[in-house]
């Protein structure tokens, strides 16, 4: 055992006796990765004491039991990992089992040590992954997409897990991750029929189709992904309604396959869509796909036209705002030697406006294409200079990417005085 894992069993095991603020006492621990079970049991020892503290509410962030967790999680060599999941996962089991039973907990906690279990694939774990996610604890969570990653063709009760899940569909961001669970299940070919084919399930993918029913397009694209791995019976009625849908990225791929029948209508669409910055994107993506790549029209694949049309299919889908933009407008080009990438880039930087935002975001903004296309909502803002704008998302990426350079505090002077060292003159 090392200097420092001693060092760290000696920090757990007079904690465990004398309490403290544990988190303080592990800080120079954040990245360490325990490599035995000495240090494993340590830190199972530590995880008793939480569990037989009074709850406090007021618990500072991370708590006590994040930290644990975390470093459970970084178990590194096969003696550590073994020794998880003899000793850990049984302390950590008990943490579910309170949240489960109604006891007080904080659900991202309860999540992470779910997220941790999910690989072990013991069978008690997946059982308890059942429970919470049926409770439920955290539907809204995205940490959902995460857990269920580890459920695959080659692992034991994937197919127990999906059959059960089935039969009581989960709710909100929780439902979302089962479905892309069942559609990879589907594509891979080891459950037949899809698990959506019930009546419960059509009923839920037609609340999401349902125009008036969402107000956050994710749920109405997700349940339009799904509907080529459903069979006719089912897809038919859905397929109407994502036909319908106000969202063109939902009925995208409905027009799509109307066109590959040779729907003279639907190619025309398609060409329109083409040519429409808002959702050009994502439409040229799926028509290149799908053999459709003739039909683009030519000044959809001008360069100018194709920065305005990434940034608008970023803020469609992976902003806060899910919708793309009333308008854009490159306003800034330049080529940079780019930190984050140790390269030159040519980089753009684009306005965008919204009529009516969604959600109270603002009407304006500004995103970067050319790197890793972004807008930093609320932080970067149109009338600053474009050297502050570059400097912002300079820092934004190397934050992004862990790089050990990234300024400790994202400022637009920070990420200026990163970009004049190999841009002088900036």
């Amino acid at each position: 055992m090392t200097a420092t894992a001693s060092a760290l069993c000696r920090i757990l095991e007079q904690w465990t006796l004398e309490g403290g603020e544990l988190p303080k006492l592990l800080s120079e621990y954040s990245t360490f990765s325990p490599n035995s079970e000495a240090e494993v049991r340590a830190i199972c020892g530590a995880l008793d004491r939480v569990h037989n503290a009074p709850w406090n509410p007021e618990e500072p962030s991370p708590t006590a039991l994040k930290v644990l967790t975390q470093l459970l999680a970084r178990a590194e060599n096969e003696e550590a990992k073994e020794a998880v999941a003899q000793e850990g996962l049984t302390v950590l089991r008990w943490f579910v089992s309170d949240a489960i039973s109604g006891k007080p907990h904080r659900d991202e906690e309860i999540l992470e040590i779910l997220e941790l279990c999910a690989p072990y694939q013991h069978k008690e774990d997946v059982q308890w992954i059942y429970k919470a996610i049926l409770k439920p604890i955290a539907a809204q969570s995205k940490r959902w997409y995460s857990i269920l990653s580890h459920f695959r063709k080659d692992t034991p009760y994937s197919k127990a897990l999906i059959q059960g899940l089935a039969k009581h569909i989960p709710r909100e961001s929780a439902c979302l991750a089962f479905l892309d669970l069942c559609n990879h299940a589907f594509e891979e070919g080891w459950i037949r029929p899809h698990a959506f084919e019930s009546e419960a399930g059509l009923a839920k993918l037609a609340k999401y189709l349902h125009p008036q029913s969402q107000r956050n397009p994710e749920y109405a694209r997700a349940a339009a992904q799904s509907l080529k791995y459903l069979s006719p019976e089912y897809r038919n009625p859905l397929e109407q309604l994502a036909g319908q849908h106000p969202d063109p990225i939902v009925s995208l791929q409905i027009v799509i396959e109307r066109a590959l029948a040779g729907d003279d209508n639907q190619r025309m669409l398609l060409i329109q869509r083409c040519k429409d910055v808002r959702v050009s994107y994502l439409t040229q993506q799926c028509m290149e796909r799908s053999g459709l790549a003739s039909l683009i029209p030519s000044e959809a694949k001008d360069s100018e036209f194709l920065i305005l049309a990434e940034m608008a299919y970023w803020l469609a889908t992976s902003s806060d705002y899910q919708t793309p933009p009333d308008s854009l407008e490159r306003i800034d080009s330049r080529t940079l030697f780019w930190p984050p990438d140790h390269q030159n880039k040519a980089l753009h930087l684009v306005r965008y406006h919204y009529d009516h935002p969604p959600h109270g975001l603002p009407i304006h903004g500004i995103g970067l294409v050319g790197s890793r296309v972004c807008s930093l909502i609320g932080e970067s803002q149109p009338e600053m200079p474009p050297e502050d704008l570059y400097g912002l998302h300079c820092c934004w990426e190397m934050e992004q990417a862990g790089d050990p350079l990234a300024p400790r505090n994202r400022t637009a002077k920070t990420g200026r005085n990163l970009l004049r060292r190999g841009n002088p003159g900036f």
